[in-house]
């Protein structure tokens, strides 16, 4: 095994801009993205240049999420560290240049597909517009202590996807991130804009006590209201302590969590009357 196995894995297609990375493996058991990626290396682009990125092959190898630390946990990295520090800090040189990353994730939650993002700024509202998904999902600061991935280039945004044993969500997550390329006029196709959106504020995360089991009929996304049962500790029922929307309930939670906590705005208008963004 190579003594460098532990970098990512790059490769691009076309030249000039806008740049935009695809990024593959953030976690190491997750293989979505890299179905996303074998799809699009034989399309023809019109302009701009595509960056493919493997970003955790070690991990990939082992099939484990990561082998010290989450990686999508560890940016902006360290020149010398665990693995994942390492990796972080490598990444971050390779998507400095990147105009727009895309980082592709699959939950075991129930969830078709989210867009999340660490911020909404002009640039980031444009992204939105052209990707063909209902439910955003914006992380504060204080959630993960600003160390995702996204939170650290000049626009990114994440496609998350649940399980689907057909692979309709891989079919999915091609369409999806095709959308958006053809909206960018990087590759051929009708234009398809989607300004109204669904917004999460996701402003932490609901912990949970050692040995707690999820009471059935939770629902991502679904309210669940102060007071409510979400579940027990061997024979101790547990009652919500507040009101709140949740993200990435069951087989896809944060240890020692229930979920991630959100507030809902209904309507989140991310309009831009360009016909191409720049970006």
């Amino acid at each position: 095994m190579n003594k460098n196995n532990w970098q990512s894995i790059e490769s691009h297609q076309g030249t000039g801009t806008p740049r935009v990375s695809i990024v593959a493996g953030t976690h190491g058991d997750e293989l979505l993205g890299e179905c996303v990626i074998n799809a699009l290396k034989s399309e023809v682009l019109l302009r701009g240049c595509l960056s493919f990125i493997i970003a955790h092959p070690l991990a990939r190898i082992k099939k484990k999420r990561f082998i010290n630390q989450d990686l999508n946990r560890s940016f902006p990295g360290k020149q010398r560290g665990c693995i994942e520090d390492r990796l972080a800090f490598d990444l971050m040189k390779r998507l400095s240049s990147s105009d727009l990353v895309i980082d592709i994730h699959a939950t075991n939650s129930s969830i078709d597909s989210i867009a999340i993002v660490t911020k909404l700024t002009s640039s980031v509202r444009k992204i939105l517009q052209w990707l063909p998904i209902k439910n955003v999902a914006l992380i504060e600061p204080n959630v993960f202590g600003n160390k995702e991935m996204i939170g650290h280039v000049k626009t990114g945004v994440a496609l998350e996807y649940g399980p689907e044993k057909s692979g309709k969500n891989n079919r999915r997550a091609i369409s999806h991130v095709r959308a958006l390329l053809r909206n960018l006029s990087i590759i051929n196709g009708p234009k398809v804009i989607s300004t109204k959106k669904t917004l999460y504020r996701i402003y932490g995360q609901y912990k949970v006590p050692k040995g707690f089991i999820e009471t059935n009929g939770l629902k991502d996304m679904r309210r669940i209201r102060k007071g409510q049962l979400i579940g027990s500790v061997k024979t101790k029922k547990i009652y919500a302590k507040e009101s709140f929307y949740p993200i990435f309930l069951g087989k896809g939670r944060y240890n020692g969590t229930l979920s991630l906590k959100a507030q809902q705005e209904r309507i989140l208008d991310v309009s831009d009357k360009r016909k191409t963004p720049e970006i």
